[in-house]
């Protein structure tokens, strides 16, 4: 696909835009911490609306006619994205989405979400480059679908919103939306790889919408009576729990 004039403009317009417009609520008429649009989609898009703090002494423009920089373009492509362009696109399901703050921060508003959140399977662009990750958060057979599906490759990531959403979201994925030298003066964004990815994306979409796949459930840790004893100092016949070793120590209090 090839983003159109129409498309472009709104772009420009979403990197303009502060957090707070975004962010907005009509009926609270208030600023909130997030914005949970639930329309009865089966499927989560989720993409942050903050950015590094001196982005808006950036410039923005085109560099060619594929290429746009912008110090907001991590993440505001990605709201572009799930606002502006993929309900527009042929063959890309009916989808709810969140948007967040503080995902720059280490302090993402998704944590914060109180309303009830059951998808089959939720995504975010919101990385650099065209591969994706999924932090250990989702199925083998997830993964292995959305790379035969889409040919994306699977990479290493270490945080975003999605980290802090609940299992009833299901699987989840971090899609490389085209852009590069993040949070400096020289970021930008290559349209030509954005919009591959974004087809590669629907094409999975597409046909697994209406398919749950679960979170990956970590394995619980375990520890010996001894290693409490030592380190806590709880005798080994205080409690049942500690005869054969307990899951955590967070659950034990």
């Amino acid at each position: 696909m090839i983003f159109t004039p129409t498309q472009l403009t709104s772009l420009f317009g979403r990197l303009r835009q502060t957090k707070e417009e975004l962010l907005y609520d009509l009926q609270s008429q208030q600023v909130e911490r997030y914005s949970l649009n639930q329309r009865g989609g089966m499927i989560l898009g989720v993409a942050h609306c903050d950015f590094v703090e001196d982005a808006w002494s950036f410039p923005t423009y085109f560099c060619n006619e594929s290429k746009i920089r912008a110090g907001q373009v991590d993440d505001r492509v990605g709201v572009w994205l799930l606002l502006d362009v993929l309900p527009e696109i042929p063959g890309m399901p009916a989808f709810d989405y969140l948007l967040t703050t503080d995902e720059e921060c280490g302090r993402s508003s998704a944590q914060e979400v109180v309303e009830p959140m059951v998808y089959n399977w939720t995504f975010q662009f919101d990385r650099r480059g065209t591969d994706f990750v999924d932090y250990g958060k989702s199925s083998d057979k997830f993964i292995d679908a959305f790379k035969a599906t889409t040919g994306i490759p699977h990479g290493i990531g270490s945080f975003s919103d999605i980290c802090y959403l609940p299992s009833s979201c299901g699987s989840r994925v971090n899609i490389g939306t085209g852009y590069h030298d993040e949070h400096c003066p020289d970021a930008w964004v290559d349209l030509e790889e954005c919009s591959a990815q974004v087809s590669r994306f629907v094409e999975f979409a597409g046909e697994y919408s209406e398919k749950r796949f679960a979170m990956r459930r970590e394995p619980k840790k375990r520890y010996s009576a001894e290693y409490w004893s030592l380190n806590y100092g709880i005798k080994k016949d205080e409690t049942d729990n500690y005869k054969n070793g307990v899951d955590n120590f967070d659950n034990w209090k």
